[in-house]
């Protein structure tokens, strides 16, 4: 995800639409809970995640939908908009779920 955002990040400073949705639609659905896998592995995944890490990955998916939705109708403060709450909402999961691969986040960053 962090190629796809930096691509974001580069389409919206010169107002790519096009790239923007291109990427964030690639965001959605990578949503791995919405991956084929059966029924079991949906479940071992659930069971192994915490609730609080699914319900912020579902929501930063959602988020990517509607970036993709403001960059289809050209709306581009909107995307701006958007694209700061994905960017927020990456820093506060990776706070509470990812502290081992990014240590130099803090407990003060949510």
């Amino acid at each position: 995800m962090t190629g796809a955002s930096k691509q974001i990040l580069e389409a919206l400073v010169r107002g790519q639409d096009d790239v923007v949705a291109r990427n964030a639609e690639g965001i959605r659905d990578s949503f791995v809970l919405e991956q084929e896998m059966t029924d079991g592995d949906r479940q071992a995944l659930h069971d192994a995640l915490p609730r609080a890490f699914i319900e912020r990955d579902q929501a930063f998916h959602a988020l990517s939908e509607r970036l993709a939705a403001a960059a289809h109708a050209g709306d581009q403060s909107r995307q701006r908009e958007v694209f700061t709450e994905m960017l927020n909402a990456c820093v506060v999961c990776h706070t509470a779920h990812a502290t081992d691969r990014f240590p130099n986040l803090t407990a003060g960053a949510r």
